[in-house]
């Protein structure tokens, strides 16, 4: 792993786990065990880095949503697999999202905000088809969307902080989040 790499690992980690504000350039060079000036010689600042990281994963994110929901003939399916990406993501990068969305956006580059607005914008066009089909309730997409988004997290961070993630536990907990959703939003 080249230097860059290392750095990125790090700090992905010390940032999931500490969050923005409690996660100093000191303590990433720490990690890495580099000084402070070979990271400073990669990222000028540690927002840099930070904005560099989850650019890096809010892109894939987004294509990998694409994906999976674009040719999926309907809302309902489109809906399972949303969760089945979120699902796949990295622990780290849903705990990074998760603090961004406390914390709030103020480090938050204009490309990545635009990036999460347009993860969740997506998440509403696919609720927002199931209603105009009469599929779903009439509903909030943003309020399903953080329970969907925050059940995913969840589920992801306890299993991946406590090792025992497997993917058959995976495809156990989209089943069950997949059919609790549909019974909330989902028209009899």
């Amino acid at each position: 792993m080249d230097t860059k790499e290392l750095i990125v690992e790090n700090a992905k980690r010390l940032f999931a786990l500490e969050g923005y504000h409690a996660t100093s350039m000191s303590i990433i060079a720490k990690a890495c065990k580099k000084n402070k000036a070979t990271l400073y010689h990669y990222y000028e600042s540690k927002e840099v880095l930070y904005n560099e990281i989850l650019s890096l994963y809010l892109r894939d994110l987004q294509a990998n949503i694409g994906r999976r929901t674009l040719l999926l003939p309907d809302a309902v399916d489109q809906i399972k697999a949303y969760i089945t990406v979120l699902v796949e993501q990295e622990s780290e990068i849903l705990a990074i999202i998760n603090r961004q969305i406390i914390d709030g956006f103020d480090y938050l580059s204009a490309e990545n905000l635009e990036s999460l607005q347009k993860i969740q914008k997506s998440f509403d066009a696919i609720f927002k088809l199931g209603i105009a089909s009469g599929v779903f309730h009439m509903m909030s997409p943003k309020t399903v969307y953080h329970i969907v988004f925050g059940a995913c997290s969840h589920y992801v961070l306890s299993h991946d902080f406590l090792k025992d993630r497997q993917k058959r536990e995976d495809h156990l907990f989209i089943e069950e989040l997949y059919g609790i959703i549909l019974n909330t939003i989902k028209v009899n």
